[in-house]
């Protein structure tokens, strides 16, 4: 699932992992790599304000193995566990909003961005 977000050149996005784990994640990709270097390290240079914010220590993927860059927090879920989806509902409203407020906690300026 995709949601749209208030930060350029990203969207926030939920996985369904394999080997029972949900992400809730802010996922940042430019066409051009730069730009998306760029937005992730804006991030970056707030983390400890970020996760301040948060409550917890959040996951921070730039690896080079992949152009798009990471924000994200994991959660146990056993998606053959019926009984327990409306809780990992739950969870993934929940994070999706804190997530967002930590984000614009610091109040990143993104207005001089090189678009390439």
């Amino acid at each position: 699932m995709n949601l749209r977000s208030p930060f350029p050149h990203s969207h926030f996005a939920v996985v369904w992992l394999s080997g029972g784990r949900l992400r809730v994640e802010l996922y940042i990709r430019s066409i051009d790599d730069g730009v998306t270097e760029e937005v992730f390290g804006r991030f970056v240079q707030a983390k400890d304000e970020i996760e301040a914010a948060f409550g917890e220590a959040l996951e921070w993927d730039n690896s080079a193995r992949r152009r798009a860059r990471v924000i994200a927090v994991y959660h146990d879920a056993d998606i053959a566990d019926v009984d327990s989806h409306s809780e990992y509902v739950e969870w993934i409203l929940k994070t999706l909003e804190r997530l967002r407020d930590a984000l614009a906690a610091p109040s990143i300026d993104f207005t001089n961005l090189d678009e390439g």
